[in-house]
């Protein structure tokens, strides 16, 4: 995943953080092609605070629920309460739309924002490095009972 950064793009790992950063691109490389991701404005300023603030910061304690929280603009709170904050919907996710996966309990395990073609935007951990994945990438990864899509209450 690359960043887009006066003009030139940076590949996300070696991007060093400049806090004077007012917009940002994300694309990726699929073999020869290269393809701007689409963010919503919200996606855009979550990911753009996450960038000024907790980029490659290990100890910052910003992981994917604190990704999804900020783009809803939702206070702090512990992600155990996540049913106070948010609502199951049943449709698949569209493009800025927030996933999460549960255990066999409905116990939360990761969350992540849809960016459409079957991508997903997420921070992994808290070792606060953003990622894009496919379903099946954090299916195999967190071995989720379900998926669903939310939105703040």
């Amino acid at each position: 995943m690359y960043v887009v950064n006066c003009g030139k793009p940076v590949l996300l790992a070696d991007y060093s953080v400049e806090k004077h950063l007012s917009e940002v691109e994300l694309w990726v490389s699929v073999g020869d092609t290269s393809i701007k991701l689409n963010m919503t404005r919200k996606v855009e300023a979550a990911v753009l605070h996450f960038l000024k603030k907790h980029h490659r910061i290990f100890t910052s304690q910003f992981g994917c629920y604190e990704l999804v929280r900020t783009i809803h603009s939702l206070p702090k709170h512990n992600r155990r309460n996540v049913s106070d904050y948010w609502t199951p919907v049943d449709r698949k996710p569209t493009n800025g739309d927030v996933i999460f996966l549960l255990n066999r309990g409905g116990y939360f395990l990761h969350a992540a924002v849809s960016m459409g073609n079957g991508l997903y935007l997420s921070i992994f951990g808290i070792e606060s490095y953003l990622a894009l994945t496919t379903m099946e990438q954090m299916e195999n990864a967190w071995q989720p009972e379900v998926v669903v899509t939310v939105v703040p209450r």
